[in-house]
């Protein structure tokens, strides 16, 4: 009887419900692949998909995929938090798949020949050493101080919400074929200031937990 009551309680926490949640502490909760983190897995697998519609061209198919892609970023975050199922390795992968995505499609729109003539490659090499630069600091936290993950500030977000709405606006301006130059031109500055603002904003992070890391040396 003690055993079927056992295996009742264990097949009660497989079935929907309440969502389960995982303690910091939990082996589990560092790498288990959950829905929010299939999401963001899934993000990364379209990036090659949407390159390769912006370079041949088929402007719709590559609007459709990247807003769906674009969406998934909002949608992992939101079922992580309300389904209970935060884990080390989403919050690794999301930033992850931001990255190649925004770098994968502003890389495709160098060598696409879109009205706004695509991206420069000034552009996207400023793109570039910002995320080297910041993957750089923060693999040194991780080896060197033991931070396991660096949450992104508020000027992160902003700037990839930025760079969202670039991609998807460069989208819909070939797709029409429409050539506003002027807007063009004010949004790559935008985004650059924001970019910069961003590497600065993560460069006093760093700082503060090497000022932490060594006040903590001195004390001991």
């Amino acid at each position: 009887m003690k055993y079927h009551h056992k295996l009742y309680k264990h097949i009660k926490k497989l079935l929907p419900g309440k969502p389960r949640s995982f303690s910091s502490s939990s082996k589990l909760s560092e790498y288990v692949i959950t829905i929010p983190t299939l999401l963001t897995i899934g993000r990364i697998i379209t990036a090659p998909f949407i390159v390769y519609a912006i370079i041949q061209e088929q402007w719709m198919k590559g609007l459709i995929l990247f807003v769906c892609a674009a969406l998934s970023d909002g949608v992992d975050g939101y079922l992580a938090r309300r389904l209970g199922q935060e884990s080390f390795l989403g919050a690794f992968l999301d930033p992850l798949a931001d990255k190649i995505l925004m770098l994968s499609c502003m890389g495709a729109f160098v060598w696409a020949h879109a009205p706004l003539s695509g991206i420069p490659a000034w552009f996207l090499s400023i793109m570039l050493w910002k995320e080297i630069m910041i993957i750089i600091g923060a693999s040194l936290c991780v080896i060197i101080y033991g931070k396991k993950i660096i949450q992104p500030n508020i000027w992160g977000k902003v700037t990839t919400g930025a760079q969202t709405a670039l991609i998807s606006w460069l989208l819909c301006c070939s797709l029409c074929n429409w050539a506003p130059f002027k807007t063009y031109y004010a949004a790559l500055i935008l985004i650059v200031i924001l970019s910069l603002i961003t590497l600065v904003q993560y460069a006093r992070t760093g700082l503060r937990i090497v000022y932490r890391s060594s006040s903590f040396n001195i004390r001991d």
